[in-house]
């Protein structure tokens, strides 16, 4: 996800084995076992006590009583031993020692006022999650560094979190969710993401982005304003003019990129997000 002038919000990745000490002090025990966590999708095995745990192009074995509570395709954070086997697959064999369920939360982000380098996230579905980790502390940290005339105080993200047992959350990344997105109707690798940046939706911010496999590659940046029912666009490529851009302000319409230079037009399927649907998106 491309946002607020070449900020990749997506990639900031919280791995819990790389935290230091946490602000609410849980005990060592509990600190020495998430030291230990890999983070990965759980695939069922033949028989219900064994599987897979994959994460990206790796993959190890697992096996014990606690590969029953899994749920296959389900992400988890797992704590994993190592056997010193192999599998019939040739998979290195771990036994399961925990693990936590990890959910994709919808809602609004703010400061934490305990933490200072924490977030907190108020779910679409109604429930208040206090979030630490790298993601947390990074999140913050763009928001601080955001300009003064933007306002993310609505704007919804998408938190991809694992609760602790003190009931604060390690969020694991995070990104906002586009209110327009729009797609090429004859080049499907072009698509234009705007992010809400006022409380009233009133500037949309984002970019251009082709998706050829792999990576987005981030295209021209989008500035965008509410001119009525519309929304009238600039594209700019690192402060130069590049093309213009209109939106209407309606669930589902077209639209046309304009490249000023060359005269080429690309036109665009778009859809506005319907907030109201967001809580049916949260995990939580």
């Amino acid at each position: 996800m491309m946002w607020a002038r070449g900020v990749v919000l997506g990639s900031v990745l919280a791995v819990v084995a790389c935290e230091g000490a946490r602000p609410d002090d849980e005990a060592a025990t509990t600190a020495a076992t998430e030291g230990a966590e890999r983070r990965g999708t759980f695939v069922a095995g033949a028989t219900p006590d064994v599987g897979v745990v994959r994460a990206g192009v790796q993959a190890v074995a697992v096996e014990g009583p606690r590969v029953r509570e899994l749920t296959a395709g389900r992400d988890y954070l797992f704590t994993l031993s190592p056997t010193g086997r192999i599998s019939g697959d040739g998979l290195p064999v771990h036994d399961v020692r925990a693990y936590r369920p990890i959910v994709r939360v919808v809602g609004t982000v703010a400061r934490d006022q305990v933490d200072p380098k924490g977030m907190v996230l108020a779910s679409a579905r109604g429930k208040t999650w206090a979030l630490s980790g790298i993601a947390a502390a990074g999140l913050r940290e763009m928001l601080d560094g955001m300009p003064p005339e933007q306002d993310y105080e609505k704007t919804p993200f998408v938190v991809s979190l694992a609760a602790r047992a003190s009931g604060r959350a390690d969020a694991l990344d995070a990104a906002p969710v586009p209110l327009v997105t729009c797609d090429g109707q004859v080049d499907p690798t072009v698509r234009v993401e705007l992010v809400s940046v006022r409380p009233d939706d009133g500037v949309l911010d984002g970019f251009l982005v082709r998706r050829t496999g792999g990576e987005p590659v981030m295209g021209p940046h989008v500035a965008c304003e509410r001119r009525g029912a519309s929304f009238a666009c600039t594209v700019d490529r690192v402060g130069e003019p590049w093309g213009t851009l209109e939106l209407a302000g309606r669930p589902a319409f077209e639209a046309e990129l304009l490249e000023t230079a060359t005269g080429a037009r690309t036109p665009l399927a778009c859809r506005t997000l319907d907030r109201a649907a967001l809580a049916s998106r949260s995990e939580d």
